[in-house]
């Protein structure tokens, strides 16, 4: 997991949202509205999708999961997850993503931020101010956790401190130590507070959505289904960064020669 977001690291968040806005443009000028998208960094991931036809729910006993601890915890997750815009592409470098119109979100959950951010952050907040001794705890588990946690504490986002927590790079570690926290339940509260305050029903979510795509929001969209691509109205087709792999490109033509194709800039037919 951790291995996945290295880009993330490389880049502001204002680099980041620019580039996420230059590969939004000429969706919004064609569409008139933004898309969603789920992306992947694997290649053979991406090539399996493809030939089973479909995106899965993945299923927790027959994998060895390393995120979604919040998710999981609330029944979120297992989930496929979708995000406003190219949101993986452009903070992490994602190569292949799938892209749906913007009315698919008739099918899905739509939270106005991640959940997961949203409520680690809440969480070192709530420490911070009533018991900083356990970000301290936290912080000496390892290098990874000394230096999340430092970072909390230093670095500025929109002129604030303690608003920055890299909580995908330490996840185990503060789940774990949520879990141990005398007072749990009121970490809890303020945790399903969050996911209660974020939620956004159909069709306000699309209203919401067209609105957050220009903002740096990050919402967070989860389908609870296997999501078809082959017989699937919304799904539109493809962004793949870079130069596309000849057992794919196949592929492409073979069964999705219908859909559009995406390289960064242009939109085209995958036939073309």
């Amino acid at each position: 997991m951790k291995t996945k977001f290295k880009k993330g690291d490389k880049i502001s968040i204002k680099k980041r949202f620019e580039e996420m806005q230059e590969l939004q443009d000429p969706f919004i000028k064609k569409y008139h509205q933004p898309v969603l998208v789920h992306a992947t960094p694997n290649s053979k991931l991406f090539k399996k999708i493809l030939t089973e036809g479909k995106l899965i729910v993945p299923e927790i006993k027959d994998m060895e999961v390393e995120h979604s601890y919040i998710e999981r915890m609330l029944g979120i997750y297992p989930c496929i997850f979708l995000s406003l815009g190219f949101a993986y592409a452009s903070s992490y470098d994602f190569k292949y993503s799938f892209i749906f119109d913007l009315d698919y979100l008739k099918k899905t959950d739509y939270y106005k931020n991640s959940i997961s951010y949203q409520a680690y952050k809440a969480v070192v907040q709530y420490w911070d101010e009533h018991n900083p001794e356990y970000l301290e705890i936290l912080a000496k588990k390892n290098k990874m956790c000394r230096k999340v946690i430092n970072k909390f504490y230093n670095e500025e986002y929109l002129g604030k401190k303690r608003v920055l927590f890299d909580f995908w790079k330490i996840e185990k570690e503060t789940f774990e130590l949520i879990q141990k926290y005398p007072k749990k339940k009121e970490l809890l509260k303020i945790i399903r507070k969050i996911v209660k305050n974020k939620y956004a029903s159909y069709p306000a979510s699309k209203k919401i959505a067209k609105i957050d795509c220009f903002s740096d929001v990050a919402p967070e969209i989860i389908v609870k289904r296997d999501i078809s691509l082959l017989e699937n109205k919304y799904f539109l087709g493809f962004y793949i960064r870079g130069k596309i792999p000849k057992n794919i490109k196949s592929i492409l033509l073979k069964d999705y020669s219908d859909r559009i194709l995406f390289d960064g800039k242009k939109i085209i037919g995958v036939g073309r």
